[in-house]
């Protein structure tokens, strides 16, 4: 039977209590980042939807007479 190192699992944590959250705009201007069409059209959503009054998508929150579990039913909104 495997087992893990313990002391792998707590280099681990040590590294994730150091990590930090960089500034948005940061890990916009990565290279990486700015050379992939698909992440920069992710991040010019995300700076609309920090900046303005873009919503995207929200998730409305419902219950269905069909199953009568909660659901949530995702539209475009313009205002909250």
């Amino acid at each position: 039977m495997m087992r893990p190192i313990p002391f792998t699992f707590r280099n681990m944590n040590q590294r994730y209590m150091l990590a930090k959250w960089m500034p948005f705009e940061e890990y916009a201007a990565q290279p990486f980042v700015q050379r992939d069409e698909l992440m920069k059209y992710i991040d010019s959503i995300c700076l609309v939807k920090i900046y303005s009054t873009y919503f995207g998508f929200s998730p409305m929150p419902i219950i269905s007479s069909f199953s009568y579990e909660k659901s949530y039913l995702y539209f475009n909104i313009s205002r909250p």
